[in-house]
């Protein structure tokens, strides 16, 4: 994947792996886009699963997002 063409990329064909590596250097929008689009539905049911309650859950899982892009940096695709 050549990264100096990101304008014109298909994230959907990015792996979970390629974008975080990515984001971890270049915080771009469109790409944390695709990551949130992936899995904000398992997100939000383990906040359910957690608080029982899907309004909760919902602000839950914004926070979990804003953790997700202020920490992006120190993510280690290793575990």
């Amino acid at each position: 994947v050549f990264y100096g063409k990101i304008f014109f990329m298909d994230f959907a064909q990015l792996t979970d792996e390629e974008i975080t590596q990515f984001l971890a250097q270049d915080l771009n929008p469109r790409m944390f886009a695709e990551l949130v689009h992936r899995h904000q539905a398992s997100v939000i049911q383990q906040c359910v699963r957690r608080v029982k309650d899907e309004e909760i859950a919902q602000d839950l899982s914004q926070e979990v997002w804003v953790r997700v892009l202020t920490k992006i940096s120190q993510f280690r695709n290793d575990c």
